[in-house]
């Protein structure tokens, strides 16, 4: 994985960027200090899994596994909070993201216990959010966590990717936004970007996960930067965002952040 001090040493802030659109995206969104009461709400469903012993049978299809096979591990609702549910820093972001952009239809790849798809829903109570996970145990706790929060605009899809995405696609075929965070190696994730940007407009927006996570994810990253399709990059340490707006100069950043 990258390091930070490497990543702070590249990046740059506000007053070396010449982009409107970039300077405009770090100060409404990244710079953005409010917190809202969402966010607050959000961070007590967490605190409240990070306290949990209650064991699930997970079944793990993507960081573990390479290729066709699965991972079965036996983790505490606790083990799942704090090594896959984003941070408040990072959920933080995708509220603003949701907020700013405003998408009416979003996918998420990669729910795991749902900490980042109330994020998504929170700031987007009237749009359509499509959320794929492999493992069933923890759907189950997402969607409780759903039901405690009162969230009604969110479908899960239950399932491995390769399987699931061409028939998730079928039923959202224009998307608005999506956040990429599952299965970190080189050719799924390139396989997946693929579909996703066919289903794409040159408005839409896509946020990857764990960009430097592997050597694999770094490759896939370094591919996706240079797609045809692809306008604007900006990395945010082990973020990636990906623009398709055609009016904006073809252009990769990486932000202080």
């Amino acid at each position: 994985m990258l390091g930070y001090a490497s990543f702070y040493l590249k990046s740059k802030t506000k007053h070396s960027v010449h982009s409107p659109f970039v300077f405009d995206l770090i100060t409404q969104v990244f710079e953005k200090k409010d917190i809202a009461p969402q966010v607050q709400e959000i961070m007590s469903i967490y605190r409240e899994m990070a306290r949990s012993s209650r064991v699930l049978e997970t079944t793990d299809f993507g960081a573990f596994s390479e290729s066709g096979s699965y991972v079965t591990r036996f983790l505490t609702v606790s083990q799942l909070a704090k090594g896959s549910s984003v941070n408040r820093k990072k959920g933080t972001l995708l509220f603003n993201l949701a907020s700013h952009f405003k998408p009416a239809n979003v996918l998420e790849l990669g729910t795991s216990l749902g900490v980042s798809t109330l994020y998504l829903s929170k700031a987007l109570p009237g749009s359509r959010i499509i959320t794929m996970e492999g493992c069933a145990a923890k759907v189950e706790v997402a969607k409780a966590n759903f039901v405690k929060s009162e969230v009604s605009n969110v479908e899960v899809s239950t399932g491995r990717f390769d399987t699931q995405l061409p028939l998730v696609l079928e039923k959202m075929p224009r998307l608005d936004f999506v956040f990429l965070d599952g299965h970190h190696h080189y050719k799924p994730t390139l396989r997946y970007f693929k579909q996703i940007i066919s289903h794409s407009h040159e408005d839409t927006v896509i946020l990857l996960d764990d960009i430097h996570w592997s050597g694999g994810m770094k490759k896939a990253w370094s591919e996706i930067k240079t797609h045809p399709d692809v306008v604007v990059t900006i990395e945010l340490y082990n973020l990636g965002l990906v623009f398709l707006k055609k009016s904006l100069s073809r252009q990769h950043f990486i932000i202080r952040y």
